[in-house]
């Protein structure tokens, strides 16, 4: 027994000294950071469910899930190319040029969509109710556009495995948000609307500290040349993130198609309650994927062959982690958030084990990435995305907010699946 112990203990202690090598002190930071700086709406969850009813937090799950598919289209796949093209050329400061080109267009092509878009609300009737006004849409578009701006100097950073630097943005990010919110919310009283103007500011301080990093710490021009070889290599990935944003969103927007208004509230909390997994996972992710880029950079494909085993693991390992911890508080739910969204308790376990099957998508689509393959990526993602809206559009109907679980289950599982088969036959050749 005691044997068996020991060997148990060295198996522990060897996965954490492998996962710690991988991500380290960077990991760390990114795991605080980047679950503050995306929860400002779960930190805000409390203060929005005695303020809004389910409905209400419904409406604004929606004009959320805009805020994080708008910059998808508007971007085209641009800030995956400034990923790539850091880490090409003979050396650091090459690579620092090429990059900079890069997000100098996007900056360009950011502003400018959102100056189009803002012009078309001016320009096309509205219906003028709940969401669907000019006012609620502007703050859509400026929160958008800040994400997408914020993109730019985080990828930069986090390339350059600049992490304190990378928190300290995310962490102003997350006081703008929250501190907007609870005046215009709280203070002010001004509910889903204040909930979406908080937004809008968020993104036009975003949009300003984009333009500042640019201008001032990244070199490089407007090069038509740097743009279309940026293009070739990010278009592939539209389909992609389309198709991703596709698979986390088409069940709140055909809950609320069908008529679930009131369970679209609280299955929106539910959501949010797990998205701590998939906060912690992307941290990790940001924390890890930079070495392994630069062992590939070094070492090539027997890099990421040697490695897979002990990244694969530590994803699993830390979502399973943080999965536990959810559910072993969840019963404050009924205390935090209130009795008319009790309901989002019995559904955190399901959403858990969703974001558990979809962990291991992230290591997977970074070899994949690292390799080359853009365009194996958008077909399996595409081909995700198609089986969860055709599961949701079949069982929705009849079973509501329980289809939309098992319909993102099996989504997600088709994304884990095709993506560790794909990597594992291409790093094994």
């Amino acid at each position: 027994m005691t044997a068996a112990l020991t060997r148990f203990w060295g198996k522990v202690r060897e996965r954490i000294a492998g996962a710690s090598k991988l991500g380290g002190r960077n990991a760390l930071l990114y795991t605080l950071t980047t679950v503050l700086s995306r929860a400002a709406i779960l930190v805000l969850a409390p203060l929005y469910t005695r303020r809004l009813s389910p409905a209400e937090y419904g409406d604004l799950a929606l004009a959320q899930t805009l805020v994080g598919t708008l910059p998808t289209f508007v971007s085209l796949g641009l800030l995956s190319g400034l990923s790539r093209f850091f880490f090409e050329g003979a050396n650091p400061a090459e690579g620092t040029q090429r990059a900079g080109g890069v997000a100098r267009w996007i900056v360009v092509i950011a502003i400018g969509a959102a100056l189009t878009l803002q012009l078309a609300l001016f320009l096309i009737p509205l219906p003028g109710t709940g969401l669907w006004q000019r006012h609620e849409l502007s703050c859509v578009i400026w929160g958008a556009t800040g994400a997408l701006m914020l993109g730019v100097p985080m990828v930069v950073l986090r390339s350059a495995q600049r992490a304190g630097l990378a928190s300290i943005l995310q962490l102003i990010d997350f006081a703008v948000s929250l501190s907007s919110a609870i005046v215009l919310v709280a203070v002010l009283g001004r509910g889903t609307r204040g909930a979406l103007e908080a937004t809008g500011i968020a993104g036009l301080v975003s949009t300003v500290v984009c333009l500042v990093f640019v201008v001032r710490s990244m070199p490089g021009t407007l090069d038509g040349a740097i743009l279309r070889r940026a293009l070739i290599f990010s278009l592939p990935y539209v389909p992609h993130f389309a198709a991703n944003q596709l698979l986390l969103i088409s069940d709140r927007w055909l809950l609320k198609f069908f008529g679930f208004d009131q369970e679209l509230g609280i299955y929106s909390l539910a959501s949010q309650l797990a998205a701590p997994i998939t906060m912690v996972i992307l941290a990790w992710n940001e924390a890890v994927s930079p070495r392994v880029g630069e062992e590939f950079r070094l070492r090539g494909v027997a890099s990421l062959r040697e490695s897979e085993r002990t990244v694969v693991r530590s994803y699993f390992f830390l979502a399973l982690g943080v999965s536990t911890a959810l559910l072993v508080f969840s019963p404050l739910v009924l205390l935090v958030f209130g009795s008319a969204y009790g309901a989002a308790l019995w559904l955190l376990p399901g959403l858990c084990l969703v974001m558990v099957i979809e962990t291991f998508y992230y290591p997977y689509s970074n070899y994949l990435f690292f390799m080359n393959h853009t365009k194996t990526i958008p077909k399996i993602t595409m081909g995700a995305a198609l089986t969860n809206v055709l599961c949701n559009l079949l069982l929705i109907p009849f079973i509501g907010v329980a289809g939309a679980i098992v319909s993102r289950a099996i989504g997600g599982g088709v994304r884990s699946g095709a993506s560790a088969f794909a990597a594992r036959a291409s790093i094994r050749v």
